[in-house]
């Protein structure tokens, strides 16, 4: 949605076509920082429960899994942490972008209550975990019931005591 509201008044997505506009259009750079930062996993955000909840369970099964996994999650942060700064700080590096309008109020309203639920469940994500929970409950007692083989059992009672265990 975001790369949309800059591709409709610029139609482009290159990178290189972008630099400064955070002096052109601070609500929108202010925005798309603040969800940036959600997927670079920022803590009292959506991504830093999603991102902390993956490297428990890869830990669980492969602590190598886990560093590689952590590995990739700093790479990508770089990424986008460095497409923020080539796109939105420094001068204006084309003339085209000197004249893009900021958010407009239906923009802006259509984009604020994004960032407040990924704020929000970033603080409180029990409304989405619970019922994640309660699926796998369902389908750990399913696997249970249909498990042919003994060691297949196992395995799902040991997930089984995990999971009651939290």
């Amino acid at each position: 949605m975001l790369v949309g509201v800059i591709y409709d008044r610029r139609h482009t997505k290159m990178m290189d076509e972008f630099g400064g506009i955070a002096a052109i259009m601070p609500k929108y750079a202010v925005i798309f920082g603040i969800m940036l930062m959600a997927s670079v996993g920022l803590p009292l955000t959506i991504g830093f429960v999603g991102e902390f909840l993956v490297l428990i369970g890869f830990y669980q099964v492969s602590p190598i899994m886990t560093v590689l996994a952590g590995t990739s999650i700093i790479i990508g942060s770089v990424y986008m942490l460095t497409l923020f700064k080539k796109s939105f700080f420094g001068p204006v590096t084309k003339e085209e972008n000197k004249t893009l309008k900021d958010l407009d109020a239906k923009e802006t309203w259509s984009l604020v209550p994004l960032v407040a639920i990924v704020v929000w469940l970033g603080i409180y994500p029990k409304p989405i975990l619970d019922p994640i929970d309660n699926s796998v409950k369902a389908m750990l007692n399913f696997m249970d019931e249909k498990a042919i083989t003994q060691e297949a059992k196992d395995m799902i009672h040991v997930a089984k005591s995990t999971k009651e265990a939290k």
